[in-house]
């Protein structure tokens, strides 16, 4: 079938569509349009009431329509809406606006692309059309079709800010040389317009260039004051640093008092060297509805800097379920140690010696940005004491030499991005082994055991290993296919000693990336964890996050029914939200122990393979049989990976809902990830084994759409399902 669709669009593609004719939006329409969409981009409370007003003046207009498609979809009736164009389209055949208006619900990025280029051969000047074919080429990775659909766009509509926006898109994915000058100009000629300013700040972030990121976006929040997706764009960028202080005093002012204006103010406010003023924001955040599990590591930080120990020891505490996973075999030392470090310094925090202790606990667990304020802080209550001067000094060049390796990593992030060539992971690991010298007066890569793994990276086992250990810290530098070197700078939360997976005797270190974040985030997805022999990471923000998705999940639309049965949406998987609400509401909301769990799970389903795989040579036969049965395909490859690792995580993980839930979110998501094409297969295959075997599930019915109604099997069926 997907093969079918891509055919059909290169043919399509052969015939030239007819010139475009200019058709603006005339009289009031154009300031009806524009009041309604920025109130639908901005979230704003009175989003509903400017499109009602548009469509009472307007009852046909396009803009209109699709403005109350986006809204109704914000409240999750995406499967309801697809029906609704359907049967509409059917009323009013060969109508642009209807094929507009269904093709835009349809998920499917290819089928999208079919329809917008009917719409465009019925009405070669039908803006929406253009615009639509334009964002749903980019999306495929045809940049140079995207750029051509969105100067027709343009020469519709001249002057749209959504059409200028996809335009410089278009322009820096087909050339990133241009890509500055493209989203340059944009912000000349749109510069308060939202979309313009979310996009441009993602492609001046991840270029490594927080200043112009953060310009582009407080350019538009000065136009919409408050703004909640602009504020919270803009605490990712503040984040990733480089912002200039006037620029961030400025952003502060305008971040409004929504939870993500406070969240921004905090953020602003610590970066500023404000910490007691963080904490009162964050306070104000979690007053406006913002995730307190979210929050915790920002709550944790500021109450350390502003001296607060006993708000810092509680939220602490509070943070310490996330890091048990397992029966048993934790060990705790590092964990304990800062808890009771924290103690101490919330009833003697004036003390130089409790500081230091303090500062070599947070430097044990991988705070180094914590360590060294806190022991600057002990060395200056008591001046005299040279063991507090050695661990200041020694706690203020880790420091240094972290921010070091950062930079450079970050660098090749940039030289990528420009096309300046592309540095070499051995140069890369010089350059480290050089700034360890220069800051430390060692040679923190001494003796490098090469453990690399495809897509991973490679552990740094050296005569140093036991110093990262006891810094809380894994360094672990690696070269992603087609991209440039990185480094992951991992927070040891908790270590797992002689955990047995199948017949793999392992250590499991649960860590939390402390850097590269907009970084990462250019790569498309986070990541949840990732397997070297020996160990497994899973990123804690990331379950994190989940456990706030949960909560999302749990507020769905209710009422309506299903899809009939039918050959086109028995199997369907287009619209699963019926089900991802009803198995969010069967988890535990905040439950960020099962959140992990998944993550590791699967992880070590991974770390299965790697015993079956690694050492390559010595496992040959293995490899070749795997490669061959994967027609040698490294994408057919990694999918298989990812399926069988899911598969492990779903038959073995100790929440089977919360497991089916992430698998069916990340399955149904857009994109054409290696991961998502993996569990795709595993959803229509539980889709297949329900169809085939009816009398096993009667929770489910099998005369309506299969996927909409897996939040309804009973935890007995779940069970056999997952082959449990």
């Amino acid at each position: 079938m997907r093969f079918a669709f891509l055919i059909s669009l290169l043919a399509a593609g052969c015939a030239a569509l007819p010139a475009a004719q200019p058709r603006p939006l005339a009289g009031d329409e154009a300031l009806l349009v524009r009041r309604a969409a920025l109130a639908v981009e901005l979230e704003r409370p009175d989003a509903g009431e400017r499109v009602d007003a548009l469509l009472r003046r307007y009852p046909d207009s396009v803009d209109g329509r699709r403005l109350r498609q986006v809204l109704r979809a914000r409240d999750g009736e995406d499967w309801r809406l697809f029906e609704e164009a359907r049967s509409a389209l059917a009323a009013a055949s060969r109508d642009p606006a209807a094929s507009y208006l269904l093709a835009r619900v349809i998920p499917d990025r290819a089928e999208q692309a079919r329809r917008f280029r009917e719409c465009l051969e019925e009405d070669p000047s039908f803006f929406h059309g253009a615009f639509g074919l334009g964002v749903a080429e980019l999306s495929l990775g045809r940049p140079g079709a995207a750029v051509e659909h969105a100067e027709r766009a343009l020469a519709i509509r001249p002057g749209d800010p959504d059409g200028l926006g996809l335009l410089a898109s278009a322009r820096a994915a087909a050339n990133p040389r241009e890509g500055e000058d493209a989203w340059a100009a944009v912000l000349e000629d749109a510069p308060d317009w939202p979309a313009v300013a979310l996009g441009a700040a993602r492609f001046f972030g991840g270029r490594g260039d927080g200043q112009r990121a953060a310009a582009a976006l407080l350019a538009a929040l000065r136009a919409s004051p408050g703004a909640v997706p602009l504020a919270a764009s803009l605490v990712r960028v503040v984040r990733g640093g480089g912002v200039r202080e006037e620029t961030l005093r400025e952003a502060s002012a305008l971040a409004g008092t929504s939870a993500a204006g406070r969240v921004l103010s905090a953020t602003v406010e610590r970066g500023l060297g404000v910490p007691g003023g963080a904490l009162s924001e964050l306070d104000a955040a979690l007053s406006a509805g913002a995730s307190e599990v979210l929050l915790g590591p920002e709550f944790f930080a500021a109450a350390v800097l502003a001296g607060d120990f006993a708000r810092a020891e509680r939220t602490w505490r509070a943070s310490l379920p996330t890091m048990v996973l397992t029966d048993g075999n934790l060990r705790r030392e590092a964990v304990e140690e800062l808890g009771l470090a924290l103690l101490e310094a919330a009833a003697e925090p004036d003390r130089g010696a409790v500081l230091g202790r303090l500062g070599r606990a947070l430097s044990g667990a991988g705070y180094a940005d914590l360590a060294a304020p806190v022991a600057a802080s002990a060395l200056a209550r008591d001046p005299g004491n040279r063991e507090l001067a050695l661990l200041a000094g020694e706690t203020a060049a880790w420091l240094r030499f972290l921010s070091a390796v950062r930079e450079r990593v970050e660098r090749g992030y940039r030289r990528e991005s420009r096309e300046e060539g592309r540095e070499d992971l051995s140069e890369l690991l010089e350059a480290v082994r050089g700034d360890s010298r220069r800051l430390l007066g060692r040679d923190m890569l001494a003796d490098l055991t090469d453990l690399s793994v495809p897509l991973a990276g490679r552990l740094l086992r050296s005569d140093r290993s036991e110093e990262w250990l006891s810094r809380g810290m894994l360094l672990v530098l690696g070269q992603r296919a087609g991209g440039p070197p990185e480094a992951k700078l991992l927070r040891i939360m908790a270590v797992f000693r002689g955990r047995r997976s199948g017949d793999a005797v392992h250590d499991l270190v649960v860590g939390e990336d402390a850097g590269l974040g907009a970084f990462a985030e250019r790569e498309g997805r986070r990541i949840g964890g990732f397997t070297l022999p020996g160990f497994v990471t899973v990123d804690t923000e990331g379950a994190m996050l989940w456990a706030v998705e949960v909560g999302r999940r749990r507020g769905g639309a209710t009422g309506g029914g299903f899809w009939p049965a039918s050959p086109a949406y028995r199997a369907s998987l287009w619209y699963p939200g019926p089900a991802l609400r009803d198995l969010a509401r069967g988890c535990r909301q905040g439950d960020l122990d099962a959140a992990l769990a998944h993550v590791l799970t699967h992880e070590e389903g991974h770390l299965v393979d790697i015993e079956r795989f690694h050492p390559v040579l010595r496992k040959l036969p293995a490899v070749l049989l795997e490669l061959a049965w994967r027609g040698f395909s490294a994408r057919a490859i990694e999918e298989g990976l990812e399926e069988r690792a899911e598969t492990h995580a779903l038959a073995r993980g100790p929440d089977a809902r919360l497991g089916l839930l992430q698998t069916l979110a990340e399955a149904t998501g857009p994109g054409g990830t290696a991961h998502r094409a993996a569990y795709r297969r595993i959803v229509t295959e539980l889709i297949g084994e329900i169809l085939e075997h009816p009398e096993r599930y009667p929770s489910v019915d099998p005369r309506y759409n299969v996927v909409q109604q897996l939040g309804r099997l009973t935890d007995a069926e779940l069970e056999v399902l997952l082959g449990r």
